[in-house]
């Protein structure tokens, strides 16, 4: 017979309370941890997708402004949207939907313009610098394209670096850089062309 059986049971009894209470609490603490990583994917995934419904909207507004058609971001995943990616599609006037990616160079440069002023509709910035973005746009897009810019700098300021003498004209103030002698000058156009009226 054992007789520190009574006492051995009492504090084995004990320990496995204690380990119980332990194991329920940490279940608790588990399920709460898992409600809140679930809160935060499903507050993560409603804005994600009204940001997206946002661009959208404006991305097609600013791709119908530019060349008449109609343009759209469609998910790969709509089950699980970050397990994949988003595609670009693009409808000319007279041409069939598809991605971006099978457009040719102009048709992307017209494609990305579009996208660039919808993500500025969403967060816009008090300025922008854009850097030759017209390079590969034909004179009718050129035209469309000073015209967008116009529209969007009620809101923010544009710094455009441009060889498009159609963007020029377009502008609040023109400033040409030009190397001379192998150094860099930097002329106020704005006054050579008032100059060259007169």
């Amino acid at each position: 017979v054992n007789m520190l059986a009574d006492t051995q049971y009492k504090a084995q009894s004990e320990n496995y309370v204690l380990v119980v209470e332990r194991s329920n609490k940490l279940e608790e603490e588990k399920k709460s941890i898992i409600d809140f990583i679930n809160e935060i994917e499903s507050k993560k995934r409603a804005a994600f997708l009204e940001a997206l419904d946002s661009i959208n909207e404006a991305f097609n507004k600013y791709f119908n402004l530019m060349v008449g058609g109609s343009a759209w971001l469609e998910i790969e995943n709509k089950e699980d949207p970050f397990k994949g990616g988003v595609n670009i599609v693009v409808h000319f006037p007279n041409k069939y939907p598809r991605p971006v990616y099978g457009c040719s160079g102009g048709e992307k440069s017209v494609a990305a313009l579009c996208f660039i002023f919808a993500l500025q509709h969403l967060k816009p910035a008090p300025f922008y610098l854009f850097d030759e973005i017209d390079a590969h746009l034909d004179p009718v897009n050129v035209q469309n394209y000073a015209r967008l810019l116009q529209l969007r700098s009620k809101d923010s300021q544009y710094i455009v670096i441009s060889l498009k003498d159609l963007i020029a004209s377009k502008a609040d103030k023109v400033i040409g850089v030009f190397m001379k002698n192998g150094r860099t000058r930097v002329l106020d156009a704005q006054q050579v062309i008032s100059k060259g009226r007169s």
